[in-house]
């Protein structure tokens, strides 16, 4: 990841004449820092956002001055809409570079601005940020998403008794998809066991995982920041609901070069197509049992080596064949990382051996 390194400190003084300011949100299934994808000397804010997400925000100083930022701070105009956590001035090494990191809660819905004053606390930048609640929440499978399929809607999952479903929640104020995460909580109906994870490594996303113990119609109360947002219903079916298995995947890109990661989904179905999640397979590569059971196959590309690939389900079965000759058994219930500190960003994992950190006053 070295190179990943490196390039932070060109992307710290990039710009034009004024600091930039740059989320840690990430919208894209990139598995990159949002901070590493930004260009010119625009700001990267992602709002509106979601209220209770916790999210950082980078300041950048503006290349062609060669400032350095050391006693600027971030202010909010009210803190009641968005409150400052923290703040921290980091320095490269070399001392070449630097920024301001700012931890940042989304408190309650409405618009503000933030200002960026300097040492003397005069004005240098102003950019309003607005926070909402959400009007609807939706979910998508996780394994489709994972498997690079694009979004699978799931309004009212049905979900095997006895396993795990995992399911993207995306918050929605009318048609405008409110950024952040870390603020869903859960509460189940009896026999539906509910929980939340987030996962933060370069990608910024909140999950929903069910799993139900009886069959039957369930409920899930969703709550935002601590407030009712809506329920999702849950159905959860027995093994003799599924009709058949299919291997997915998706169409590999055309520049796909030996050593880059491939994926296959596994998925039920009912006898009305309709998916159903939470079942594990057993799986076979080129003819050879492989360790561990989930409903995903990992695989490293070799354009030259085709091997057959086989996922069960009891007596349901589907095959195909990957553009490989290794690969492992995953489980789209594992969402990544999941929080390792609220407001971490890409400096506070990778630069971190090389920063000299300083508390903003």
């Amino acid at each position: 990841m070295r190179h990943l390194l490196f390039a932070l400190p060109l992307l710290a003084a990039c710009g034009a004449s004024d600091p930039r300011l740059v989320d840690d949100v990430d919208t894209d299934w990139d598995f990159l820092s949002a901070l590493l994808l930004g260009e010119g000397s625009e700001d990267a804010l992602h709002g509106p956002y979601v209220q209770g997400a916790s999210f950082s925000v980078w300041v950048f100083p503006p290349q062609d001055q060669g400032t350095h930022l050391e006693g600027y701070q971030v202010r909010s105009e009210d803190l009641s809409v968005m409150s400052i956590e923290a703040q921290t001035y980091q320095l490269a090494g070399d001392d070449t570079s630097d920024a301001i990191h700012v931890e940042l809660r989304a408190a309650e819905a409405g618009t503000t601005d933030l200002i960026l004053v300097d040492s003397e606390g005069a004005e240098v930048r102003r950019v309003t940020v607005e926070v909402g609640f959400p009007d609807r929440l939706e979910l998508f499978a996780a394994g489709p998403l994972f498997a690079s399929l694009g979004d699978q809607s799931a309004p009212a999952p049905q979900v095997l008794v006895g396993g795990t479903g995992t399911f993207q929640v995306r918050y929605y104020q009318g048609d405008t998809l409110l950024s952040g995460n870390g603020t869903l909580t859960v509460d189940a109906t009896e026999d539906l066991q509910a929980g939340v994870a987030q996962s933060f490594l370069f990608e910024d996303r909140e999950w929903l995982q069910v799993s139900p113990l009886a069959a039957g119609q369930h409920g899930v109360a969703l709550y935002v920041d601590g407030v009712a947002a809506g329920q999702v219903d849950v159905d959860a079916v027995d093994v003799d609901a599924v009709a058949r298995v299919e291997l997915l995947s998706a169409e590999p890109a055309e520049e796909a070069q030996e050593g880059d990661p491939g994926v296959v989904l596994a998925q039920a179905f009912d006898a009305d197509d309709a998916p159903i999640y939470g079942l594990d397979y057993d799986w076979t590569l080129g003819g050879v049992t492989q360790d561990g059971q989930g409903d995903l196959f990992r695989y490293t590309v070799d354009p030259d080596a085709t091997t057959d690939l086989v996922a069960s389900f009891g007596d349901l079965s589907d095959s195909g064949s990957i553009d490989g000759v290794e690969g492992y058994v995953g489980s789209s219930n594992e969402t990544g990382c999941s929080s390792v500190g609220a407001g971490l960003s890409l400096w506070g994992l990778l630069a971190l051996p090389w920063m000299r950190r300083r508390r903003a006053a």
